[in-house]
C-alpha cells in the first residue's frame, strides 16, 4: 500500500507503541502502513510522545494529524498487561463537532464532574401512583447543556459508550442505596446500548455492581437504545437470558421509531414496550398509536406510553388500557433529592389528573425546550 496518502484505501491500521526512554518510542504495526507513510511526512513521533504525556492514562487518547488536508484520527489505549500503547488509525469522516465531543467527553466524565444524572417520574395509571423512575443523563459542558440526543448516538457509533454506560449504572446502583436507606424504593430504568448488553463481561460486571450496593435486580428495567437496526447475537441473547432469570426486565424504548420491530419480541426476553413519544405528540400518529396499542395487547408485554403533555394525551393513554406514562405533563425530570419530595407527596387520588392539566400550560409555552431535556 505504498504512495501518497490519497491513495490509502484500508479503513485502519494496527499498531503499538512502547515509550523506551528519553522521550524515544518504539512503534510496531501489525497491518497497513499508515504509520510509516505518517512518520515520513510529520513528526509523528513527538506527536505521540505529547499525546501519551497530556493524557490521563485510565482511558483512550483520541487525536487528529491533519497531512495535505486529509484527516486521520488516531486511538491509544495503555495495555492491562505491558507497557505498550495499543491503538489503530484511520481515515476520519466525523465532522468538526462529532470530533470536539470525542475529544472532550471522557475528560468531562472522569476528571471534571460535567455528567449527572436526573430520574424521571413515571406514573402507574392503574393506582395513580409512581414507583418507577428513568436515570437520564445530563451533560453541562462549559456552560453549555448537551442534548442525550446529539451525543449518544455518536458515542455508539464510535464504540465509545460502554464506558459511560457502566459510570450509569454504578451511580444508579449507589442512588438507589442511598434511597433505600432514607424509606424510598423505587424501581429505575436504565437506558443500555446493544454494544453495551453484548459484551461477554457485563453479566458478571452487573452483578458485581449491584451486590456491591445491595439492591434487587428486580429493581433494575434495561430499555435497549438503538439507533440502528438491532442485530440479535448469540452473547446478546446468553446475557438478556441470564439477566431476567435473575429477574432484571428488558424494555424496548421508542419503540415505533423506525428502527424497532414486533419481531423483536418474540427473540429476546423482553416485558416492557415503551411507545416513542411522537405518537402523542403528533395528532396524525393517534390512528397508527391505537393499532399498534392494540396488536401490543395481545402479547404477554407491559405497555409504558411517553411523551405525556395534557390532560388530552392522558385520556387517550387512559382509553387504550395504558399501564404506565411518562412525559412533562406528569413530571419533568428530577434531581435526585427533589424525587425524594415528589415521591413522599404523591397521594392515590385524581390529584394527578389536575397536576397534568396545570403542567400543560407550562409545557405550551416550553415546548422549544422537549428536545433538549428529554
Amino acid at each position: 500500500m505504498k504512495g501518497s496518502l490519497k491513495e490509502m484505501t484500508a479503513s485502519f491500521t494496527h499498531f503499538m507503541v512502547e515509550i523506551i526512554a528519553n522521550h524515544h518510542l518504539k512503534i510496531k504495526e501489525k497491518m497497513g502502513e499508515y504509520v510509516t507513510d505518517l512518520q515520513k511526512k510529520v513528526c509523528l513521533n513527538d506527536i505521540l510522545l505529547e499525546k501519551i504525556g497530556q493524557e490521563p492514562k485510565s482511558f483512550p487518547i483520541i487525536f487528529d494529524v491533519t497531512v495535505k488536508n486529509e484527516v486521520y484520527q488516531f486511538r491509544i489505549e495503555k495495555s492491562f498487561y505491558s507497557n505498550w500503547y495499543d491503538g489503530y488509525i484511520q481515515k476520519s469522516v466525523h465532522n468538526a463537532d462529532e470530533l470536539y465531543l470525542l475529544s472532550q467527553w471522557q475528560y468531562g466524565l472522569f476528571n471534571n464532574n460535567e455528567f449527572s444524572l436526573v430520574y424521571q417520574p413515571i406514573l402507574n395509571t392503574e393506582t395513580n401512583t409512581c414507583i418507577n423512575v428513568e436515570a437520564l443523563l445530563r451533560w453541562q459542558h462549559k456552560g453549555t447543556l448537551i442534548s442525550p440526543e446529539e451525543f449518544i448516538p455518536i458515542l455508539e457509533r464510535n464504540n465509545q459508550i460502554s464506558r459511560l454506560e457502566y459510570w450509569v449504572i454504578k451511580n444508579v446502583a449507589y442512588q438507589m442505596y442511598e434511597w433505600k436507606k432514607q424509606g424510598i424504593q423505587v424501581k429505575v430504568h436504565i437506558n443500555i446500548s446493544v454494544q453495551t448488553l453484548q459484551e461477554k463481561k457485563f453479566h458478571n460486571c452487573l452483578m458485581n455492581i449491584l451486590q456491591t450496593h445491595g439492591i434487587s435486580p428486580c429493581s433494575i428495567i434495561f430499555e435497549i437504545t438503538e439507533h440502528k437496526q438491532l442485530e440479535i447475537t448469540d452473547v446478546l441473547l446468553k446475557n438478556m437470558n441470564s439477566l431476567a432469570q435473575k429477574g432484571i426486565d428488558f424494555a424496548i424504548d421508542d419503540f415505533g421509531a423506525g428502527n424497532t420491530s414486533f419481531s423483536y419480541l418474540s427473540k429476546i426476553p423482553v416485558s416492557i414496550v415503551k411507545t416513542d413519544k411522537q405518537f402523542l405528540i403528533d395528532e396524525k400518529n393517534e390512528m397508527l398509536f391505537t393499532a399498534i396499542i392494540k396488536s401490543l395487547q395481545t402479547l404477554n408485554v407491559t405497555i409504558m406510553a411517553e411523551g405525556l403533555e395534557n390532560k388530552e394525551m392522558m385520556n387517550i393513554i387512559l382509553e387504550n388500557d395504558i399501564q404506565f406514562v411518562q412525559g412533562f405533563g406528569y413530571s419533568v425530570p428530577l434531581k435526585k433529592e427533589d424525587l425524594i419530595i415528589f415521591l413522599k407527596s404523591q397521594s392515590i387520588t385524581s390529584a394527578n389528573l389536575a397536576v397534568i392539566e396545570r403542567n400543560a400550560n407550562n409545557l405550551r409555552v416550553k415546548r422549544s425546550e422537549f428536545a433538549t431535556q428529554q
